[in-house]
């Protein structure tokens, strides 16, 4: 994941900062291969060899590129997603306002299909009108063919009837009046009729230019499939690289948990070696602060002893030099009470 990819970062990132880290993972490497021993390790613990150093970056530079490589294969499907999800957004609004207009030109039509049933309902109900008024008046005029002259004397009374009949509001005359106003409101519904027609050919127009629209984006849809189908391979490649890539990070690491805790093992050795090592000086340096302090109490109670020694020495030199004196005095007064006293001597 990206996360652990930033750890490796970060981990390469610390190992970069810290040489002494990078050498100690390369004196551990030698040891597990056995070009070192642990003691040259424990006592040049920071002074790994050229080679592993670089060994150790290029390690770190590939895991570097891996982890860029990655994060442009993420940056690359993340795109080709969102230009995918941008793709199906278009087409689906497409798709909609296609279905849109479809319904709109439906129901139009069906509008104007209900219209133009009406029209020609009320086509056929002028038809029978002026079918109807026209038999009539074929029957008016017939019955006017028919009457007989009467002569002269009967023309006054026909122009008498004719008068009222052009006249007079009778039902002929309703039934004239009724048809033209018939005609009339026909010929507008024939003007309405072909404004319709005409309408209604506009809007075919238009359904036929909205359906080689359809057809060209339905061609623009299915090229975007073969291009999304295309994109979605080389993702799924993409993806396959990026587990591999990914699970080499794994790997790598792995590995480098377990060169850090050998890492980690060895500067616990060392640690406990120098704490050792500074005990061990600490205690000659406390020997050595005892034995001098030793010695100058030793030299002290010598002097002592010798000054002490002198002291006696005098005093009992003083004392026999007294003992000797008293002695002598002591035989000069014995020799002298001798002189004075003789003693018998026994037989």
């Amino acid at each position: 994941t990206a996360s652990s990819c930033a750890e490796v970062l970060d981990l390469c990132a610390q190992i970069d900062r810290t040489p002494r880290a990078a050498n100690l993972e390369s004196d551990v490497k030698d040891v597990a291969t056995g070009r070192e021993t642990p003691r040259s390790v424990k006592v040049c613990v920071g002074q790994g060899p050229p080679a592993s150093a670089w060994q150790a970056d290029s390690k770190i530079r590939d895991i570097q590129d891996l982890a860029g490589q990655n994060e442009l294969l993420r940056k690359s499907i993340l795109e080709r997603a969102e230009r995918e999800t941008e793709m199906k957004r278009e087409f689906e609004l497409l798709q909609k306002d296609q279905d849109q207009q479809m319904e709109d030109v439906k129901r139009h039509l069906e509008e104007k299909a209900e219209q133009m049933q009406v029209l020609a309902e009320t086509a056929a109900w002028l038809a029978r009108e002026r079918d109807d008024a026209q038999q009539m008046l074929d029957r008016r005029q017939t019955r006017k063919c028919e009457l007989p002259e009467w002569g002269a004397s009967l023309e006054k009374v026909t122009t008498a009837a004719r008068v009222p009949v052009v006249l007079a509001p009778d039902a002929g005359l309703a039934e004239v009046k009724r048809q033209k106003v018939l005609e009339e409101h026909l010929a507008r519904e024939r003007q309405k009729t072909e404004q319709l027609q005409r309408h209604l050919k506009e809007v075919v127009d238009k359904v036929d230019d909205h359906k080689h629209k359809i057809l060209a984006h339905q061609k623009d849809a299915a090229l975007l499939r073969e291009v999304l189908q295309t994109e979605e391979s080389s993702g799924r490649d993409v993806a396959t690289q990026l587990h591999q890539a990914r699970r080499d990070v794994s790997q790598l690491t792995a590995s480098l948990a377990a060169e850090r805790s050998k890492v980690a093992a060895l500067q616990k050795i060392n640690a406990s070696l120098q704490a050792d090592k500074d005990a061990s000086e600490q205690i000659s340096a406390d020997l050595h602060t005892q034995l001098a302090h030793e010695g100058d109490a030793y030299r002290g109670l010598k002097r002592d002893l010798e000054s002490s020694f002198a002291k006696e020495s005098q005093l009992l030199k003083m004392k026999v030099q007294a003992l000797e004196r008293d002695l002598s005095a002591s035989r000069a007064e014995l020799a002298a009470s001798s002189l004075l006293h003789p003693v018998d001597q026994p037989d």
